[in-house]
């Protein structure tokens, strides 16, 4: 499809008699906000948590396999968010939930030694990331917050349908916006699984927990400034 017809499908189905989209609620709609919010399932987890949500629908594929539904992911993501179709994991958010904040210098000053090499982790492998991160001055580092709390959880949210989960998920860390929650007992690798939402579009990016938690552990065992730098030139 050409960029003309991609426009064209998407002014029709924003209408509101175009009623041609199917659900899995089995129901058809347009894209005319008055039906409410329609998703394509990429989490077959979370869909379990919003499938009866009011003013929330999934759409409907046909009865695909694993495999096949795979595919569609794969090959139709960027059709649907050019039809202005987001995937579920795309609304989601996570909205924390706590008790008793207390003393967060130590994650904080932690997290501060950190941000240095994560930069340079962006810089070397994520050069667009790193791009767009300077552009910005720098925004999402300048507004970051460590809050320790006692007891920590959280649910999921869909803010745009107004829907949340009933369902509370218990954690160390969480990073909500640009506030970093985080428990006494959090490790370092958990704590900096968090972290590196902040820079992946809120999904956790292993490659990076891991070579924090590695230089985090080098310089806990007593390695040099120096040694520390030869192993992220590697």
């Amino acid at each position: 499809m050409s960029a003309e017809d991609i426009v064209y499908l998407k002014d029709s189905l924003t209408r509101m008699e175009c009623t041609v989209l199917p659900t899995v609620q089995d129901k058809w709609v347009s894209l005319h906000p008055s039906y409410g919010l329609l998703c394509w399932c990429d989490d077959k987890k979370l869909k379990k948590q919003f499938m009866h949500m009011d003013g929330l629908d999934f759409l409907y594929s046909g009865g695909l396999s694993n495999d096949d539904e795979e595919t569609l992911s794969a090959k139709m993501s960027v059709l649907m968010r050019n039809l202005g179709i987001p995937a579920l994991s795309k609304v989601v958010t996570r909205e924390a939930m706590f008790n008793g904040p207390t003393e967060s210098s130590f994650k904080a000053a932690l997290l501060d030694w950190a941000l240095p090499y994560a930069q340079r982790f962006l810089h070397s492998l994520h050069p667009d990331k790193y791009s767009q991160l300077k552009q910005s001055g720098f925004d999402i580092l300048n507004r970051l917050r460590v809050v320790e709390v006692k007891k920590l959880s959280y649910r999921n949210v869909i803010k745009i349908a107004g829907s949340e989960s009933k369902k509370q998920i218990e954690c160390s860390c969480v990073l909500q916006d640009h506030d970093l929650y985080t428990t006494q007992e959090s490790d370092s690798h958990a704590l900096f699984m968090e972290l590196s939402r902040l820079f992946f579009d809120g999904k956790p990016e292993l490659y990076l927990a891991n070579f924090l938690h590695m230089i985090t552990t080098m310089a806990e065992l007593g390695s040099t400034e120096e040694q520390i730098r030869l192993f992220y030139l590697q």
